[in-house]
């Protein structure tokens, strides 16, 4: 029995001297590396976008991603979806940022690490600092909060489902914009120019219908409309 008791509290031990081991750009690395499973997917994305002052009808659209970072969303009325519904690349998360682990814990069953990442120091450019949450059992980000400016705050969250039987893809992605500002921003001091950043609201964006690794075509994503060079004779 006592060696029982013992054998038990030296597994716990190693989990959570193993859990401890991980560092944040570990913990990236291995979401890079299930990210990097999908070389390419199309789905069918359905939004739902509720921002103050403005009505937006349901949007659906055929979304198509390739490695590393190619994005084509095909659809009439998809551009007011904001760029933040749509997540954040792991690769990013490695090359532009620096990440920091705060604490690591279970919920639910399931260990989730915490991060802090702040962008790398670009002369010109202003520093961001997010907050991410990852799936330590399915190396998926399942949170993202960040700050864009003093009194704004966006939260993102990600829910997951096996496609396949063996990718980890969003099935859901929720964006929620916060503002403690309770006045009317300031007129835009570029007439014309949309706001980036909404004070309020929310958009909920659900995924259908994956196809992966399927081979897509470089075509896809070409910018449709742009005239095309006159070759040199």
């Amino acid at each position: 029995m006592r060696k029982t008791i013992l054998f038990t509290l030296a597994v716990v031990l190693c989990l959570s001297l193993s859990a401890q081991a991980q560092t944040a750009q570990q913990i990236i690395t291995n979401v890079k590396h299930r990210f990097d499973q999908v070389k390419d997917y199309t789905a069918t994305i359905t939004a739902t976008v509720n921002m103050e002052r403005m009505k937006i009808p349901e949007m659906k659209a055929t979304v198509y991603f390739k490695q590393p970072d190619k994005m084509h969303i095909e659809s009439k009325n998809f551009s007011m979806l904001p760029k933040e519904g749509l997540g954040m690349n792991p690769a990013d998360m490695l090359a532009k940022y620096d990440a920091t682990l705060l604490k690591s814990e279970k919920r639910n069953g399931v260990l989730f690490y915490e991060l802090r990442l702040v962008t790398k120091a670009e002369k010109g450019k202003q520093v961001r600092e997010y907050f991410v949450s990852v799936n330590g059992d399915a190396w998926v980000v399942s949170h993202i909060e960040s700050f864009p400016m003093p009194g704004r705050k966006i939260t993102i969250d990600f829910t997951h489902a096996l496609v396949a039987d063996q990718y980890w893809l969003p099935s859901t992605i929720n964006v929620n914009y916060s503002s403690e500002q309770t006045d009317e921003p300031p007129a835009d001091p570029q007439p014309g120019r949309q706001r980036s950043i909404p004070r309020k609201g929310s958009a909920s964006v659900r995924y259908s219908d994956y196809k992966v690794n399927t081979g897509l075509s470089d075509d896809i994503f070409e910018k449709k409309n742009e005239p095309k060079k006159e070759e040199k004779k």
